[in-house]
């Protein structure tokens, strides 16, 4: 039994834990915790639950697996505590959300800022639409968005959480920060993902200075949802990796 180890999944932006549910269960020997941040009123609660269930973790190590939103949330607390992190596996993650002077890849900033004020008219549309840019034009094909919506539902998290995710994505940046990350980080991104480019898991991979970078073709956003049987295969074959060199320093 590996009890000794705790995966932390942390979920992207709009989207429920529950999301991570059938990706755990080829892990049956580990703990797991599942976190969503939908509901959270402001960027500081944000920070603060992801902060809360990294210390509630009462094992000996952690591996964290954050995806979009999550992945950001996973390596600002690596920026800080990373001494019980054995790994981190960051899916559609990115060095920057949105674009700036010296990032042109990201999101427009205020394309953020427009989706906050129809979050208050047309939550649905708003979540609709979002959905819809994170499958690639084969996912979509292939019936992926409609699992997706019909596993989704009808539940809508609380605006004010919406927008503080937004917030969020928007503040990010912790350039100066990456090369203080001195744990394994693998990094899987598609190569068709409209949310997080491509690029933006790029310059993360350079700054970061244990990365490794996976990139998948004709995938979008969503990796571990359109391809979950590659996206256990993907985890397991590092995870071998960095678990034997764990129990290699235990008896040093």
């Amino acid at each position: 039994m590996t009890e000794s180890i705790t995966f932390l999944w942390f979920s992207g932006w709009s989207v429920p834990a529950a999301v991570w549910q059938e990706i755990i269960q080829p892990f049956p020997d580990f703990r797991h915790a599942l976190i969503d941040f939908n509901d959270c009123p402001d960027v500081e609660a944000i920070r603060e639950k992801g902060k809360q269930a990294w210390e509630n973790i009462t094992s000996s190590s952690a591996i964290i697996v954050g995806w979009s939103l999550g992945s950001l949330v996973a390596l600002e607390l690596a920026a800080m505590d990373q001494k019980k992190i054995q790994a981190m596996f960051l899916v559609g993650s990115t060095v920057q959300f949105v674009r700036s002077s010296v990032f042109s890849h990201g999101c427009d900033p205020r394309q953020l800022e427009w989706m906050k004020r129809q979050l208050v008219k047309k939550p649905e549309q708003v979540l609709s639409a979002f959905d819809g840019q994170m499958f690639s034009v084969s996912e979509r094909e292939a019936g992926f968005l409609e699992n997706w919506s019909r596993w989704r539902g009808s539940e809508i998290p609380a605006v004010d959480a919406l927008k503080a995710g937004l917030d969020y994505l928007k503040q990010f940046q912790m350039d100066h920060l990456f090369h203080d990350i001195d744990v394994p980080v693998f990094l899987l991104t598609g190569a068709e993902d409209d949310i997080c480019p491509l690029k933006g898991a790029q310059v993360l991979a350079e700054k970061l200075p244990r990365a490794e970078l996976t990139v998948w073709e004709q995938v979008g956003h969503v990796p571990f949802w359109t391809r979950p049987s590659a996206f256990t295969d993907w985890i397991k074959g590092r995870l071998d990796v960095v678990t034997i060199k764990e129990k290699d320093c235990q008896t040093i």
